[in-house]
C-alpha cells in the first residue's frame, strides 16, 4: 500500500514538474536562476529570457556572465548587492543590452533563494522589456512639453501683440482677427470688450457684436464657481496658464478650453481688463477619454479571456479527477448488492461526484466552452412558460412585470441554458431590490445593432452589425457605483456577506457562447438595467449533425476496446470498467502509443476511447493517423470539456461518438452499445 502510495504521489510530482516546466517555457516573460556573488554565472533561463537578449539558445546564454547584458558593468554589482541585502527587489528599472549591443531597458524582479544554512545559494529572478514601454511614455512626455511651448508661445504672442497694440492698432487688429485660438478681452465685471474671430466661432456666436451685447463672461461657465476662482487667481497672482474649464455655447452645447489670462493695469495701478487665450481642447478630451475607453475595454477583455482560460482549464482538469472518482465508485457498486450498507455510501460518492460535475460545467458555460444543444427558441414563449417559476423565484415584495414585442424572430440557442441567464438576471435584480418593495421589468424586442453601438459600454466590441434580439431585465433597486458595476461579471463577485457562486459570470459565458453580447446600465438610485443581446436565426441555418456509420455484424462480435488517455487515474478506472462490462482492453498513455498500439492490434480492435488533450500527439492528430491506418474503425472521443469545444474540430470526419468526462459505468455501457450496437 505504501508503495502504491509513493508511486501515485511521484506520479503527481511528475506531473506538476511537468505543468511548470511547460508554463516556464511558454510564458512571453524571461525566468532565470543565477549563482550569488560577484563571480555568480546563470544556471537555467527559460526561452523568452535568452530571446529577449538576442541569443539563439539556452545553451548559449547560459555561457555568458550576468554583466554582459548590463550597458554599465557597475550596474550588475549594484543590482546584485541590492538583492543580496534585501532579500527581495521587485521592479527594478535596469538599463541592459543585447547580444547585438542593441539597448533595451528592462523591469527585473529578484530574490535571494537561501540554503539551509541560511546561505544565499541562488538569485531567481523575472525579467521584463519594457523598451516600447518607456518609449511610449517619453514620446508622451515630449508631446505634453510640445504643447505646454506651444501654449507658451501663443501666450507670448497675445503679450506681444497687447505691447504692440499702443504703437500699431493695425498690426495688432490683424494678429486679433487671424490667430487660430479665440482671444478676448473682458472687463473685471465680466463684460467683454473684444473677442477675435476664431473665439466667436469656438462659441457659436454670428458676430462679435453679438457675443460682446448679449453674453456675460458668467453666463458662459457650465460651473459659475469657475469664473470665482479663475478672477481670485488673476488678482492674486496677476495671471493664469493652462487653466481648464467647460463652456457653453451659443447653442448650449458645451466645449472644453484651455484659458490663459492676464491682468492689465491702468496708470494708477488699478484693473483695466482682463486679456487672454482660449484654446479648444473639446476634441483632444474626447480622443484621450477614447482611448481610455479603449484601453480599459482591451484590459477587461484581456481579463475576461485569461479567466475564461482559467475556468476552461480547472473545469477540464477537474472533470479528470472526477472521472477516477465517480468511474471506480460506480464499478465499486456494480459488484455489491443494492441492499449491503457499503451499497448506500457508494451511491453518494456517486451523487456529490455528478453534484462536482455540474459545478465544473457552470465554470464550462463562464468560459464560453459549455454544453449547447442549439435549435430554433422563441425568447417570448421561453419567457411566458417559465413565468410561474420566476414569480416564485423572487422576493414576495417584488412586482414581475412583462412587456414583449409581437411576432419576435427566433434565436439558435440551447433552451436550458437561455432559462439560466433568464432566471440568474431575474433573481439577481429582486436581490437588488432587496427587503423593499419594488418591480422588476422584463422586456424582450429587436435591436439594431452598429460599429457604435458596440463600442459604447460593451463586453465584446468585434460583433457583427444587423438586427439581434434584446432581452432586458431592469429594477428598481438602488442601483451600482462604477466601481460595482465594473465587478458584477467576475466570478463569486457579490454585494452580499459572502459570494454564492459563478452568478453573472455563467451568464456572461452563455452569452457570449452564443455569439452575443451584454450591456449594463445603472446609475446611484436610478436602479439597474442589464442586456442579454443574442443574435436573430438565419433563415438559411440548419444543425450540424453528424452521420452515424451502419454497423457491420463483424463490428457487432467484436470486444476489443484500445483505450487512449495520457491520465493513469483516468487510464486505470476507464480500463477496469470495460473489463467489468466483458471487453477485452488494450491501453495506451499518449496519442502516439495509441497509433503504435492500434498498428500493431488493428485486426482485433472494434473501438478506440481517446482523449482529446494529450503530449506528444493530441487527440486531432491520434484521429487522423487512426482513420488512416484503419478508415472504418470506430472512434468515441472523451474529453473532460463540453461535447461541443472537443468535437468542434472533428466535424464531418466521421467520429462515431463522444463522452464527456466524468462518467459512469452505465454511461459508458449505453454509450458503447449506442456506437457498437450491442444488446444490453
Amino acid at each position: 500500500m505504501a508503495k502504491k502510495e509513493g508511486d501515485k504521489s511521484k506520479a503527481t510530482f511528475l506531473e506538476s514538474k511537468e505543468k511548470y516546466r511547460t508554463i516556464t517555457e511558454n510564458i512571453n516573460v524571461g525566468i532565470y536562476r543565477s549563482t550569488a556573488g560577484p563571480e555568480g554565472k546563470y544556471i537555467e533561463v527559460n526561452p523568452a529570457m535568452y530571446e529577449m537578449f538576442g541569443y539563439s539558445s539556452k545553451s548559449e546564454y547560459l555561457m555568458i556572465h550576468p554583466v554582459d547584458i548590463y550597458q554599465l558593468p557597475e550596474d550588475r554589482d549594484k543590482f546584485s548587492h541590492k538583492v543580496l541585502s534585501q532579500g527581495l527587489v521587485r521592479n527594478e528599472i535596469l538599463n541592459c543590452k543585447k547580444k547585438d549591443g542593441t539597448p533595451i531597458i528592462c523591469s527585473t524582479t529578484a530574490m535571494a533563494v537561501r540554503d539551509h544554512h541560511g546561505q544565499v545559494e541562488y538569485i531567481d529572478g523575472i525579467v521584463e522589456d519594457i523598451t516600447d514601454r518607456i518609449k511610449t511614455e517619453q514620446a508622451l512626455k515630449e508631446a505634453h512639453i510640445q504643447l505646454e511651448n506651444r501654449v507658451r508661445e501663443r501666450t507670448s504672442e497675445l503679450q506681444t501683440a497687447n505691447l504692440e497694440l499702443r504703437q500699431s492698432e493695425a498690426k495688432y487688429r490683424s494678429l486679433f482677427e487671424n490667430m487660430i485660438e479665440g482671444l478676448f478681452l473682458t472687463r473685471p465685471d465680466g463684460i467683454i470688450l473684444a473677442a477675435n474671430p476664431a473665439l466667436v466661432k469656438m462659441l457659436g456666436y454670428d458676430s462679435e457684436t453679438e457675443l460682446c451685447k448679449t453674453t456675460n463672461v458668467q453666463d458662459l461657465y457650465i460651473n459659475p464657481e469657475y469664473r470665482k476662482v479663475l478672477t481670485h487667481k488673476l488678482e492674486k497672482e496677476g495671471e493664469v496658464r493652462n487653466f481648464e474649464l467647460q463652456l457653453r455655447c451659443k447653442s448650449g452645447r458645451k466645449i472644453t478650453v484651455l484659458e490663459n489670462a492676464r491682468i492689465v493695469r491702468d496708470e494708477q495701478g488699478d484693473i483695466s481688463h482682463y486679456e487672454g487665450l482660449l484654446t479648444d481642447i473639446t476634441e483632444i478630451k474626447k480622443a484621450e477619454a477614447d482611448r481610455q475607453k479603449l484601453q480599459s475595454q482591451m484590459q477587461y477583455t484581456q481579463k475576461l479571456k485569461s479567466l475564461e482560460i482559467l475556468a476552461g482549464g480547472i473545469a477540464h482538469d477537474f472533470n479528470n479527477l472526477l472521472m477516477a472518482i465517480l468511474g471506480n465508485a460506480s464499478l465499486a457498486s456494480s459488484y455489491l448488492a443494492p441492499e449491503a450498507l457499503p451499497y448506500k455510501f457508494i451511491k453518494k460518492v456517486e451523487k456529490s461526484s455528478k453534484d462536482a460535475a455540474e459545478l465544473t460545467n457552470q465554470m464550462l458555460a463562464y468560459s464560453g466552452k459549455g454544453k449547447f444543444i442549439l435549435k430554433e427558441v422563441n425568447l417570448s414563449g421561453l419567457i411566458d412558460d417559465m413565468r410561474q417559476l420566476l414569480k416564485a423565484s423572487i422576493s414576495k415584495k417584488v412586482s414581475l412585470k412583462f412587456e414583449f414585442d409581437k411576432l419576435l424572430p427566433p434565436i439558435m440557442a440551447d433552451s436550458s441554458q437561455i432559462r439560466q441567464v433568464i432566471l440568474n438576471l431575474i433573481i439577481n435584480a429582486s436581490e437588488a431590490i432587496g427587503e423593499k418593495n419594488g418591480t422588476v421589468q422584463v422586456k424582450a424586442y429587436r435591436l439594431k445593432m452598429n460599429r457604435a453601438s458596440f463600442v459604447d459600454d460593451y463586453l465584446d466590441p468585434n460583433l457583427k452589425e444587423g438586427e439581434y434580439i434584446c432581452l432586458e431585465v431592469s429594477d428598481s433597486g438602488p442601483g451600482m457605483e462604477a466601481n460595482i458595476k465594473n465587478r458584477i461579471f467576475d466570478p463569486f463577485f457579490t454585494t452580499k456577506f459572502s459570494g454564492r457562486g459563478l452568478g453573472l459570470a455563467v451568464v456572461l459565458g452563455i452569452v457570449r457562447g452564443h455569439n452575443g453580447t451584454l450591456k449594463v446600465w445603472s446609475k446611484p438610485g436610478k436602479g439597474s438595467s442589464i442586456r442579454a443581446i443574442l443574435p436573430i436565426m438565419e433563415k438559411k441555418t440548419k444543425m450540424k449533425t453528424q452521420e452515424k456509420s451502419n454497423h457491420d455484424e463483424k463490428s457487432r462480435d467484436a470486444k476489443t476496446i484500445l483505450v487512449v488517455d495520457d491520465e493513469e487515474a483516468v487510464l486505470d478506472v476507464t480500463s477496469n470498467m470495460l473489463e467489468c462490462a466483458g471487453f477485452k482492453v488494450l491501453k495506451a498513455m499518449d496519442g502516439r502509443e495509441g497509433v503504435d498500439v492500434f498498428s500493431r492490434h488493428k485486426e482485433r480492435i472494434a473501438l478506440v476511447l481517446l482523449d482529446t488533450t494529450m503530449p506528444n500527439m493530441d487527440g486531432e492528430e491520434a484521429f487522423r493517423e487512426l482513420t488512416r491506418i484503419e478508415p472504418k474503425i470506430k472512434v468515441i472521443l472523451s474529453s473532460g470539456y463540453s461535447e461541443q469545444e472537443a468535437t468542434s474540430h472533428f466535424i464531418g470526419q466521421g467520429l462515431a461518438g463522444f463522452i464527456q468526462k466524468p462518467y459512469s459505468l452505465n454511461q459508458l455501457i449505453d454509450k458503447l452499445n449506442e456506437v457498437l450496437m450491442v444488446p444490453d
